[in-house]
């Protein structure tokens, strides 16, 4: 949702547009264990900036160190990490609007908004949800961020299906309890992918 509306309000900026896209789109070109290193220091409680500059404001909080805030900073740092890659895609596709449709919307009288929901997102709506595939996919198949940041913890706190199965494999030498979730987890994945692609050809009839 962030990328999405990034996108439309940057696609009408003007004025220094290719240095705000160049800025927006820095985080993904960043691999997801630099992503869990920076994190780990920026939230770190001892010298970390973040948790320094909330102390300024008698503001106080673990982040990774706490059961309760582990998995929404999780979710926060993916979302800074990824929101480039929806960006992207989305500005590219509203940039490959025909300016005639757009136009003549305005010459119509329509306005900025009514152009964004009834010309602008109808038209791109096929990219939208093969956007939401794709990161459907990607926030299943987390394990590179989840294990360089927490490993799964504290406790479990912050345990997702690919950490789980490399603990059982690696750690407990399980290797087919290991192999049977992740079998299992493919078929949720392939599932996710049938739904999603049912729902767009409906939406295309």
């Amino acid at each position: 949702t962030i990328g999405i509306i990034l996108a439309i309000f940057v696609d009408r900026i003007v004025f220094c547009s290719t240095v705000i896209r160049t800025i927006l789109i820095l985080p993904l070109m960043v691999s997801g264990i630099i992503v869990s290193m920076i994190s780990k220091i920026m939230f770190n409680n001892l010298f970390g900036v973040i948790p320094y500059g909330l102390k300024q404001i008698d503001i106080r909080s673990s982040f990774f160190g706490s059961t309760e805030a582990a998995m929404p900073t999780l979710i926060g740092v993916d979302v800074w990490w990824q929101t480039s890659f929806v960006f992207i895609i989305i500005l590219a596709a509203l940039q490959g609007i025909p300016n005639d449709t757009v136009e003549a919307a305005k010459i119509d009288g329509a306005s900025e908004w009514d152009i964004t929901r009834f010309i602008r997102l109808p038209l791109i709506k096929p990219i939208i949800f093969l956007v939401i595939i794709f990161r459907s996919i990607d926030t299943l198949k987390i394990f590179d961020l989840v294990w360089g940041i927490t490993g799964g913890g504290p406790g479990i706190s912050t345990e997702v299906v690919q950490t789980y199965s490399y603990r059982m494999a690696f750690g407990f030498l399980e290797m087919s309890k290991s192999m049977t979730v992740m079998v299992i987890f493919s078929v949720v994945v392939f599932t996710l992918i049938l739904i999603y692609s049912k729902f767009e050809g409906k939406s295309d009839e």
